[in-house]
């Protein structure tokens, strides 16, 4: 947590910086749907979701090299075919249950290029490092003698981000990005009626595409 600290204090830094020194930037805001990729679908099958963010960028050369910063949210929950596990395991309706939600926060910078292939449409491109904080809700089984709940600490990796797609009149963008969001320890614990606080831990690796459309906040 201490390096993810100091990773994204130095993008603020940064921003603060080249925020002053290139009034040209540009601040977009984009949203769509979150699509879980490797792992995060096949082992932890999470299912599809919802992705919104900022993404500021200002020009380094006059050829299209340019720097970003991005601060992205990712919703998704867990898929249909694992929620029918749960119920078919327990003997709880949906009713009874509250199903964890994966929730990621990545905090992105790198560069970006922009091609001009005339003067309504560019082809843009992006690649950089991300700092990203996931946290998992509460999982809550309702049964006759008290609530069953299994609780997670938030956790936080390094990971990068590749992304590519379609300027539109220099305001409206759509752009398909790729997070590997790396690997993460997860700290658990499970809360039993009339039992001992029982901790346990797991692994992970998140893995998201999102596929947006984006708008120049003037």
């Amino acid at each position: 947590m201490k390096n993810l600290n100091l990773f994204l204090s130095g993008l603020m830094c940064l921003f603060l910086i080249t925020s002053s020194a290139f009034s040209q930037g540009d601040i977009y805001i984009h949203f769509g749907p979150s699509f879980p990729m490797e792992d995060f679908a096949d082992e932890e099958e999470a299912g599809v979701g919802l992705g919104l963010g900022f993404q500021y960028t200002y020009p380094i050369t006059e050829s299209g090299l340019g720097m970003f910063i991005g601060i992205d949210f990712a919703y998704n929950g867990l898929n249909q075919d694992m929620k029918e596990d749960i119920e078919e395991e327990t003997g709880l309706d949906d009713d009874d249950i509250t199903f964890s939600k994966f929730l990621n926060f990545p905090v992105s910078a790198g560069l970006n290029y922009t091609l001009n292939a005339d003067s309504n449409i560019a082809l843009i491109a992006n690649a950089g490092l991300t700092g990203n904080f996931l946290k998992i809700t509460d999982l809550v089984f309702e049964t006759p003698t008290g609530d069953v709940t299994v609780k997670y600490d938030l956790s936080s990796g390094f990971g990068y981000k590749l992304g590519a797609g379609v300027l539109i009149n220099k305001k409206t963008s759509i752009e398909i990005n790729y997070f590997g969001l790396g690997d993460y320890d997860i700290d658990a614990e499970g809360e039993i009626p009339g039992e001992a606080m029982q901790e346990f831990e797991a692994e992970t690796e998140i893995d998201i595409l999102l596929i947006t459309i984006g708008f120049l906040l003037e």
